[in-house]
């Protein structure tokens, strides 16, 4: 099956990462929302791919929050190649060579008590803390990413537990 299986709905083409600083910088800062978003409710579980482990020592704002965050109580997982594993991190670690860890990027939050819907949320991030949100992207082309984020509760669920069972 493989992890772009998993793409339904409104997809969003990336061209030109890495080189492209833009696009990886949209990447980044919906990661960034996702983490974040796992930290402040301090409970449930973060999975997260970095293709390449050592990328959690390279980058020292992703080492700070990948400290932060398992910190607050969140169950946290992180997914790549391992050309380096992350000793110093409270994270539990998934390693793989197949291309579910090498062409992926995802970020997945999901709540202790499950991904729900949550239609009084007054924004984005209370809708994220209290109900769940997740990005995926899969590199079809060298440097082409297609992916999507969102909330939806069923669409989530699938992609978090792909993850769980597969990789």
């Amino acid at each position: 099956m493989g992890i772009l299986a998993l793409q339904r709905g409104e997809d969003v083409n990336l061209r030109g990462y890495p080189e492209s600083n833009r696009q990886k910088l949209l990447l980044i800062t919906i990661s960034r929302f996702i983490e974040r978003t796992a930290w402040r409710a301090g409970s449930g579980t973060l999975r997260s791919s970095f293709q390449r482990l050592s990328r959690l020592s390279e980058e020292i704002g992703t080492q700070r929050v990948y400290e932060r965050v398992p910190k607050a109580g969140v169950d946290t997982h992180v997914y790549g190649v391992a050309d380096e594993y992350p000793t110093d991190l409270d994270v539990t670690v998934h390693a793989g060579e197949t291309s579910d860890f090498t062409d992926t990027w995802f970020v997945v939050y999901r709540p202790e008590d499950g991904p729900r819907t949550v239609p009084d949320a007054e924004s984005d991030f209370e809708r994220g803390v209290n109900g769940g949100v997740a990005l995926l992207a899969v590199e079809t082309e060298p440097r082409l990413w297609q992916g999507y984020w969102t909330f939806d509760p069923e669409r989530l669920e699938r992609i978090d537990g792909y993850i769980r069972t597969a990789l």
